[in-house]
């Protein structure tokens, strides 16, 4: 009756950056000339690493790069979500992006997308942060296009690490869109 295409093959997530290796090279000087150079804004706001003057909500803890010291008060996009609250981390924030129900949830919808399977085995604390970023930009942003990426608040990034904590205390952190980590010991 109707001769149907055949389905595009789906990839979810298709658009995150992977890191790239850094190969050291110097100059004749000793600078390193692989590493990025930091951006003005980024050497305008060096002060945010060592106080938390940044904060507004009274729940962000100081992070290692510049983009990811940032309150949830400072982000308009986030006044209706905060709302009469002083900072974002709410019930709504903490049912959406930090429940795990409904983290398990959006895991196992993500791998049924995919065509994976999924064993309740294989969900640890690591997964379920990455879920509860992922559920935070959807329910902030709704959807980012590609290569563009923003960093979630530290009030948030530190209520998600606290409750899914990684055993070694190292985490991934920020990547921007060069596919290069701010820092890879902050996540």
């Amino acid at each position: 009756m109707f001769n149907r295409r055949p389905r595009p093959e789906r990839h979810g997530y298709a658009f995150e950056p992977e890191p790239r290796p850094i190969q050291t090279s110097q100059t004749a000087d000793g600078e390193d000339v692989n590493q990025p150079r930091p951006r003005p804004q980024q050497q305008r706001d060096e002060w945010r690493l060592t106080s938390l003057d940044w904060c507004h909500c009274g729940n962000c803890r100081l992070m290692k790069n510049v983009k990811g010291s940032v309150c949830c008060r400072e982000r308009v996009e986030l006044e209706d979500k905060i709302g009469e609250n002083t900072c974002l981390i709410n019930e709504k924030f903490k049912k959406l992006c930090m429940d795990k129900d409904v983290l398990e949830l959006v895991y196992v919808s993500k791998k049924d997308i995919l065509g994976e399977s999924v064993t309740q085995d294989e969900i640890k604390n690591r997964t379920y942060r990455f879920i509860a970023y992922r559920c935070y930009i959807w329910w902030v942003y709704s959807r980012l296009r590609k290569n563009d990426r923003r960093p979630i608040p530290s009030c948030c990034v530190w209520a998600i690490r606290d409750k899914y904590p990684e055993d070694s205390g190292i985490y991934t952190g920020f990547i921007d869109v060069d596919g290069l980590p701010f820092n890879s010991d902050d996540g």
